[in-house]
């Protein structure tokens, strides 16, 4: 679900759900409840970097996009960013930004 806010002349879309895991069940809940609690918030913070790093993965090959690259690279945890690079899947500890 996305939310569309106004202000102004130009309307500004922000998601309002994300999805979760409680309790080994997948739902979703509203960015706020996610923002606000420890454990969620991680999740989709880990969930963020996996989709910049896939991201990164699929366009690693455009020149046009190195100065992104290199500020993802700079920014993505240590052990994340090794996953990545190895073409492996990402640790919990790495997907919850823990190892730096």
């Amino acid at each position: 679900m996305v939310v569309e806010q106004s202000r102004g002349p130009k309307a500004n879309t922000v998601r309002a759900f994300v999805s979760v895991t409680r309790d080994r069940a997948r739902s979703y809940t509203s960015i706020a409840d996610a923002m606000s609690d420890d454990e969620l918030r991680a999740q989709v913070v880990a969930t963020a970097w996996d989709e910049l790093a896939a991201w990164r993965r699929r366009y690693e090959g455009l020149s046009e996009f190195a100065k992104v690259f290199g500020a993802i690279d700079k920014g993505m945890p240590r052990a994340l960013s090794a996953a990545r690079k190895g073409g492996r899947s990402t640790t919990r500890q790495a997907r919850l930004g823990r190892a730096r």
